[in-house]
């Protein structure tokens, strides 16, 4: 798993929180999907994931009445294997910006409460104003007092180097820099090339991701399909033509 600081914020939440949906907003390709899936995987026995642009027929769960009985029905009845369990169920509902009555629905399932709901959305459709993109569709009425937000943003630069392996390393800088001793020169030469190099990839979670199930797959001695080998490629001739 890439570990991500808003990763504890979903726990937190899934914790704490009394009868209020979560909403993770951010720009594309930050991690929001991914973060969201871990957390249904790992902390819930059931976990349901519903994505309004990939799966436009979808949004047929959120058309009609609105009450979380019936829109629970209509999930279950349009989705093969869910299975909700009481208290112990994630919905994620992916680009809810393109279902406007899916984010009205939020205050009806956050008043039941038998599951947990997290919705998210790029920041730009979920402005509903002049900027949405084409799939926006501005919601009839929005759940005020029944939505917790959370922003997600791309890695800083300590996630960068847990993603890369320096976690150790990090903790010996941190070491230097209490003691106010000065850092070793290689040492410093070795933090500046992968500053640099963080530098390049801006944080984007997509491509630390991708180096890692590459590095996996090469230390299982698997095969590399041939997109991810071009992926990276493109990631490092603009990494080497920078430097």
């Amino acid at each position: 798993m890439l570990k991500r600081k808003a990763y504890q914020k979903l726990v937190e939440w899934k914790n704490t929180h009394r009868n209020n949906c979560l909403m993770v907003k951010g720009a594309r390709q930050v991690g929001k999907t991914y973060l969201i899936r871990e957390l249904g995987k790992k902390e819930y026995k059931s976990f349901v994931e519903i994505n309004f642009i990939k799966n436009q027929e979808l949004k047929q769960i959120f058309a009609g009445t609105l009450d979380a009985e019936s829109v629970y029905k209509r999930m279950t009845a349009m989705i093969n294997g869910v299975n909700l369990v009481k208290g112990d169920t994630l919905i994620f509902l992916d680009e809810i910006q393109a279902c406007g009555s899916a984010r009205t629905a939020l205050k009806f399932l956050a008043e039941d409460g038998r599951f947990d709901v997290i919705t998210s959305g790029s920041l730009l459709g979920l402005t509903y104003g002049e900027d949405a993109d084409e799939n926006t569709e501005e919601p009839e009425s929005v759940p005020t007092g029944f939505e917790t937000f959370l922003t997600m943003y791309s890695l800083d630069f300590e996630e960068f180097l847990w993603a890369e392996g320096y976690e150790s390393g990090i903790s010996y800088l941190k070491e230097l820099f209490d003691k106010k001793e000065k850092v070793p020169f290689a040492l410093n030469e070795k933090y500046e090339t992968l500053f640099r190099e963080y530098m390049v990839v801006g944080g984007g979670s997509f491509f630390i991701f991708l180096r890692q199930k590459i590095s996996q797959k090469i230390a299982e001695k698997s095969f590399i399909p041939p997109k991810l080998n071009t992926l990276l490629l493109k990631f490092d001739m603009a990494y080497y033509s920078y430097n």
